[in-house]
Parts: C-alpha cells; structure tokens; sequence
C-alpha cells in the first residue's frame, strides 16, 4: 500500500507542494478516481502527507467556493448523537456514548431509539449530528447508499430531500464517503446529499472502517473541537494519534472532511 501511495504522492503531489511554500492546510478538489484515494496517506518517503498538512476537502470548485476558506466556527447549536451497533460492531454503542458525554449532548438515541423518524426530527434542528452506524455503498446505485438506523436504511436519496441543520456531521461508519463519479465529475452518494440537505462539513469514510480504531479516532476527534480546535484541525490531531498507535493507514486514514475547514 505505501509503494502505490508513493507514486501517487510523486505523480500528483511533488508538483503542487513544490510551490506551496509555507502552507499548513491544504484544500483538495480531487478530479476524477482522486475522488477515492486517502490523500491524507501519501507518502513521500519519510512520512505521510497529513503529518505535514492539514487537509480539506471539495467535491467540487463551485463547493469550494461557497463555503470559502474559514470563517464562523461550524456546529454552533445543539448535539444529536445518534449510534446504531450490532454483533459485528459492539463498539458503536460505546462510540456514541463517549462522543454524547464529549459534546454534552442533548439527544442521544442509541440502538433501537434511532428510529427513522426520531433521527430526521432530531437533525433538523441539530448543530453537530454524528451518525455512528452500519453503511453502504450501491455503486450500480448510488442513491441507494445508506445508513442503517433502528428500523431500516437511510438512504442518499432520502438525505437529499431531508433540511438539516447542523453545521457538522459526521458519518461514522463504512464507505460513508464513496460516490459515484458521473459526467462533470459530479459525485453521486451520501456525502452530496448531505450538502444538498444543508451541512456546512461532514466527515466521512472511504472503505471499510474498524471498528476500533474508529471509536477511538472518533473520541479523540471531538475532545479536539470540543476545546476550540477548528474541524479540519481536529480531524488532523485525531488521525496522527491514531498514526502513532497503529502504523497502517487502514486504521487512522479512512475518514476526511469535506465541506467547510470548521
């Protein structure tokens, strides 16, 4: 996995970091299958890119544009924290207990209260809504990608028809972050529906993630903003510790933020 990240680190990167000078953050519109690669895991050699970047990301120009560089800290408002966990992943229960206590949440529907109808009331009104739970991606189609709550899948065709309040939203589960990649470069799944239904950044992942590793990225990732760190910031601190502890970009690199720096 390191050789393949380091040519593409080589094709790709070399180019643009020869002239970005002193930069610290990074915002990336990918183009093309860019769109699946962890380029927070690039390597050059000696270390990743994210040990020496902070890195942001846009599914598109005119979406970067909108949401600009910065500005009003995201997620100002109430937190939702919504946790769906099974045999195959016990510990989302956990995740979502320990991120509701971070945030000092005020809904909190774990398992069999994450209803449909409970989760689309709550983050209509939310200013940070996590979703830790089972997804999918449906490649022969893309809008039927989902997140799997108490009593059925939500799905990015649904998303996009929901308003949504929260500045941040995190997707806290597999293949959250894979679209489709249609004519235009446009993407097709959860992330977009997400931004259409009105978040300002979400967090999500690009393969399968574990279940672990994850719980732990996702609490460290919270006490970061929780103390003032922007998104985009936090995510960074959270995936370097996660780098400290288990080498191997399958475990810390799968997540990114997409939208606003946070």
């Amino acid at each position: 996995m390191r050789r393949a990240l380091g040519a593409v680190h080589e094709t790709v990167m070399a180019p643009v970091l020869a002239i970005v000078g002193e930069a610290t953050t990074l915002s990336i519109v990918p183009h093309g299958p860019l769109h699946t690669v962890p380029l927070n895991a690039l390597w050059d050699g000696e270390r990743y890119l994210i040990e020496r970047f902070q890195l942001h990301y846009s599914p598109s120009a005119s979406l970067l544009s909108h949401f600009g560089g910065g500005g009003e800290r995201t997620g100002a408002g109430p937190a939702v924290v919504v946790g769906v966990h099974d045999a195959l992943a016990p510990r989302i229960a956990l995740e979502a207990e320990r991120v509701a206590a971070t945030l000092g949440a005020s809904r909190v529907l774990i398992g069999a209260e994450a209803t449909m109808e409970r989760v689309i009331d709550a983050a209509a009104t939310a200013g940070v809504l996590h979703l830790a739970c089972h997804g999918r991606f449906v490649p022969e189609s893309p809008l039927a990608s989902g997140l799997k709550l108490a009593d059925g899948w939500l799905t990015a065709r649904e998303v996009y028809n929901l308003r949504i309040g929260a500045g941040l939203v995190t997707l806290s589960g597999c293949d959250t972050g894979r679209s489709v990649i249609g004519s235009g470069d446009e993407l097709i799944g959860l992330m977009r529906g997400f931004f259409a239904a009105g978040a300002s950044s979400v967090v999500m992942s690009l393969w399968t993630v574990n279940d672990d590793s994850t719980a732990d990225l996702m609490t460290a990732f919270y006490n970061e903003w929780r103390d003032g760190a922007s998104a985009v910031s936090a995510l960074r601190t959270a995936q370097l510790r996660g780098l400290d502890a288990r080498r191997h970009p399958a475990f810390w690199a799968p997540f990114l933020l997409g939208g606003k720096l946070g």
